[in-house]
């Protein structure tokens, strides 16, 4: 009697089950949603906030925690707060899309999605939701490189001198960062792989406040003039001002601080040693290494070996004392940079 008993309650749930499973089914097939979609994270809960249902995507991309089904995992940013999803109103999720749903990963990293909650219907005297989750985690960041690759294509219209100097700054940059991060992290704590993917982007950028330095002093053949120097200095502030909003901390830095000297003869501000930041310090150097190694109006091009002697010079003077020494263990590489990433223009080479 009581397996009896047992079988038909089985069957009762079973039947449920079934019945809540065509329901939803029903819905998803009148909205032509594709629930195995490859395309966008898709999650059905109750009006408990109750998960019942994700798709393939979701479980791919919330790895391990969708196996709780606790909404507690999922988070809400609302203005500067964050609001858990288990204590967001749905009425306020189904006020189309606009609600920007954070998942913190077990690396700390946030992912962001646009929600977009849909009313599936009411079953059972339940009301359920769906909501697809668009992933937009990198779309102001992809927004940010865009323009900054147009702005420094701007600025090489200004100064044709640059050629491929900008493209090679990012290399020299992360080269030199990814040697310390693999040998010296505990002298620079501050780099890690976020540093060496970023300063590899951004370090082209250091010279972007040239777009308002007059024609006539950027493209002069012979020596400025003090009044003429001290306009072109300003370039650096002006890099500041145009990244500041937009590229990021440490494309303001590179900008502004690039010109700065370990010995505090440099400029805008002077500063020294460790007081300029290190992102400047290593563009600093690999800055002065390509413009010794390129053929200017007003210079011809310098070898690998008297660049690395004039370099050598300069440390404690000029550059970052470890950062020279680190420099000659990878100064072959930085030669392979250069002589990849060149154009005949660039390289008439004197000793």
């Amino acid at each position: 009697m009581q397996e009896a008993l047992l079988i038909l309650i089985y069957f009762y749930y079973t039947l449920i089950y079934m019945e809540k499973k065509d329901f939803i089914n029903d819905f998803i097939s009148k909205q032509n949603i594709k629930l195995d979609s490859e395309l966008n994270p898709i999650m059905i809960f109750d009006e408990r906030k109750k998960i019942v249902l994700i798709n393939n995507k979701f479980r791919s991309t919330f790895k391990e925690n969708y196996k709780s089904c606790k909404p507690d995992y999922f988070f809400i940013k609302e203005k500067e707060e964050y609001r858990y999803f288990s204590d967001f109103d749905i009425s306020d999720l189904l006020t189309g899309r606009g609600n920007i749903f954070i998942y913190r990963t077990e690396k700390e990293t946030d992912l962001a999605f646009d929600i977009l909650t849909l009313h599936l219907g009411t079953w059972n005297n339940n009301d359920y939701y769906i909501s697809l989750f668009f992933n937009v985690s990198n779309f102001r960041e992809r927004l940010i490189d865009e323009t900054m690759h147009a702005l420094v294509k701007a600025s090489q219209m200004k100064d044709n001198d640059t050629g491929e100097h900008i493209y090679r700054l990012n290399e020299y940059s992360q080269l030199i960062s990814q040697y310390i991060f693999d040998n010296h992290s505990i002298d620079f704590p501050e780099i890690d792989d976020y540093f060496i993917e970023r300063i590899g982007k951004v370090a082209a950028m250091h010279d972007i406040g040239k777009i308002g330095i007059p024609d006539y002093i950027l493209t002069k053949p012979d020596k400025l003039s003090d009044e003429e120097f001290a306009v072109m200095k300003e370039h650096t502030i002006n890099g500041a001002f145009i990244l500041s909003e937009l590229a990021g901390k440490m494309a303001r830095d590179i900008a502004l601080f690039h010109h700065e000297k370990w010995n505090g003869t440099g400029y805008p501000y002077g500063l020294k040693e460790i007081q300029i930041p290190l992102s400047a310090r290593i563009v600093a150097l690999a800055d002065v290494y390509d413009a010794l190694r390129m053929k200017r109006c007003y210079k011809p091009s310098f070898s690998q070996e008297k660049t690395i002697s004039i370099i050598t010079e300069n440390k404690g003077v000029h550059f970052d004392p470890d950062l020279t020494e680190i420099f000659l263990k990878v100064s072959e590489q930085f030669n392979d940079i250069f002589q990849n990433l060149n154009d005949e223009s660039e390289v008439e080479t004197i000793d």
